[in-house]
């Protein structure tokens, strides 16, 4: 049951670091669940977050989207930023990237102008950040949100960009989920893409090894379908980027001491842990 202090009017209040905390979520991974939000805080369980988010909501700063038929199938409501919450985040984080631009883009966000197969993508990209920052706390992840205002990344951008020092070396990633509903033929066109971004060679003039591709696939199968496709891109254009994948389920059940589940696309048999790439 949510807690009755809910009905707190905050226009007259000043945000706390609690709320806020929770406003940052949002808009860095667009969507988010009560679960996903309170473990990226660090939150051993999500019932501490009931309050902030019925705060939030009831003043006007984020909204949720909750369908009768969720319940069957024990699927949580979804929380997003709405307009007041950016602008409140513009206001106290002074973040570069809190656009106006970004705030107008927001009002995509409406509940009843995405879809739940979007939603559910944002959700799964959130689940797979936590995961990683669970297996290797001092990783530093980027969202799509992040990278927007960084001119030398790819127009299509990642789901994630990682950074891992590993023995004084800086490891570079560009992470991707891959859904079984995504289209051969847009998976053709992404490899494409980064393709092109390789050869004009936007990144390597930043002066760093080019990030590895990573490949979170969502079943066993559709892990195999995109080896062969990029094993297909490289050859067709003749890149040197190194291309790994795995599948959702062995990410988000591996451990610290179990932690090989990547294979390159070159060598499929052989598991090697992310700070070993």
């Amino acid at each position: 049951m949510a807690n009755k202090d809910t009905s707190i009017k905050l226009k007259d209040r000043k945000l706390n670091q609690g709320q806020l905390g929770v406003l940052l979520k949002l808009y860095r991974y667009r969507f988010g669940t009560r679960e996903l939000i309170a473990t990226s805080l660090g939150k051993k369980n999500s019932t501490s977050i009931y309050s902030r988010l019925d705060i939030l909501k009831e003043n006007g700063y984020i909204a949720s989207k909750y369908e009768k038929s969720y319940k069957l199938s024990g699927k949580p409501a979804s929380y997003y930023l709405l307009p007041k919450g950016l602008r409140s985040l513009q206001q106290y984080t002074h973040r570069d990237d809190i656009t106006d631009t970004a705030i107008k883009n927001s009002y995509r966000d409406n509940y009843e102008t995405v879809t739940d197969q979007f939603i559910d993508s944002n959700l799964a990209v959130y689940a797979i950040s936590n995961q990683l920052q669970a297996l290797y706390p001092a990783i530093k992840q980027f969202t799509k949100r992040e990278l927007v205002i960084y001119k030398y990344f790819p127009k299509r951008l990642p789901d994630l960009y990682l950074s891992l020092n590993v023995k004084n070396d800086t490891r570079r990633y560009f992470l991707d989920l891959i859904k079984t509903t995504d289209k051969p033929f847009a998976i053709n066109w992404q490899l494409g893409l980064l393709a092109n971004y390789f050869q004009n060679g936007q990144w390597q003039a930043k002066g760093n090894p080019f990030p590895v591709i990573m490949y979170v696939c969502e079943t066993g199968e559709l892990e195999k379908r995109i080896r062969k496709q990029v094993n297909a891109a490289v050859y067709k254009f003749g890149v040197e980027i190194q291309f790994y994948t795995s599948t959702q389920n062995a990410l988000m059940y591996s451990t610290q001491n179990d932690d090989a589940i990547w294979s390159s696309v070159e060598e499929p048999d052989k598991l090697i842990a992310l700070k070993e790439i």
